[in-house]
């Protein structure tokens, strides 16, 4: 099942820029934002979501002792072999083959040591075709060589070494999942997927109540865009807001300052306990 936590990306509020700049923001006394029903219950919503972002946060720090504690080959790693015989290139969520291929020839070769079954389709893709080249001809240009279509034994033949490829990563996957089961990853991974979509549901009745231009109501959708685009307007924002808040609210985006452009998820607002201006 693919959680929302895993393809929805969008920003917070595609009207934030809009509400600020089409209104005339006053910075009120304390006093006052205190007499406000709606952004006491927007203070509320904030402390739930609060409580959700928090326990993600925890749920989070133990998934990474649990992936620790698998051998290297099951946690994500380099997905290639260098010439070297370093590993690099992007990490990859696919186990490590079994048995390391030796190192190219060339100086900027790599062999790729973490495939998909993507990785395979694309393999077998370009082996079904041979000998297609760049030759220079007398004159000093190039003439292209078509690549030949593999047929009879030969295509037979890739076939055969594709599955065989197969094979092995399906029983390299299932030693992986056996792990990530033993060592309570698989577990976690499910209660933190559970944690976000509270999370989200809370984020979402507040950006359906928060459609004023009160400092509460920005200040709420600011930090959402902020925590997701780390963008220059949003924190300023926050700052001239700052002032005119109060309560948890005002606790939030005062960390939120703090942080900076530091690590957003070590902030209270994504679950950090003791946040950063404490």
């Amino acid at each position: 099942m693919i959680s929302r936590r895993r393809f929805l990306h969008t920003t917070a509020s595609a009207g934030l820029a809009t509400a600020a700049a089409g209104s005339v923001l006053t910075v009120e006394a304390a006093s006052t934002a205190a007499a406000d029903p709606l952004a006491t219950h927007i203070d509320a919503l904030l402390v739930e979501y609060l409580a959700e972002a928090q326990d993600e946060w925890r749920i989070a720090r133990a998934m990474d002792a649990a992936e620790k504690a698998m051998p290297a080959w099951a946690q994500p790693g380099p997905s290639r072999l260098l010439h070297d015989g370093t590993k690099g290139g992007a990490t990859s969520g696919w186990p490590e083959v079994a048995e390391l291929p030796l190192p190219p020839v060339k100086e900027h070769g790599f062999e790729i040591i973490r495939r998909g079954p993507r990785d395979y389709w694309q393999a077998r893709k370009a082996a079904l075709y041979a000998g297609g080249a760049f030759e220079k001809q007398p004159d000093g240009s190039f003439t292209h060589r078509m690549p030949r279509l593999l047929k009879g034994e030969e295509r037979r033949r890739v076939r055969l070494e594709t599955i065989a490829g197969m094979r092995k990563l399906v029983a390299r996957r299932r030693e992986q999942l056996a792990w990530k089961a033993a060592v309570g990853l698989t577990r976690l991974e499910a209660a933190y997927d559970a944690a976000y979509e509270r999370r989200w549901a809370v984020r979402e009745r507040i950006e359906a109540e928060a459609t004023g231009v009160s400092p509460a109501e920005l200040g709420m959708l600011a930090l959402f865009e902020y925590a997701h685009e780390q963008d220059d307007f949003s924190l300023v924002l926050l700052r001239r807001l700052a002032p005119a808040l109060m309560g948890h609210l005002r606790r939030v985006v005062d960390d939120m300052i703090a942080n900076g452009a530091a690590d957003i998820n070590e902030t209270l607002f994504l679950g950090r306990p003791e946040g950063r201006a404490s």
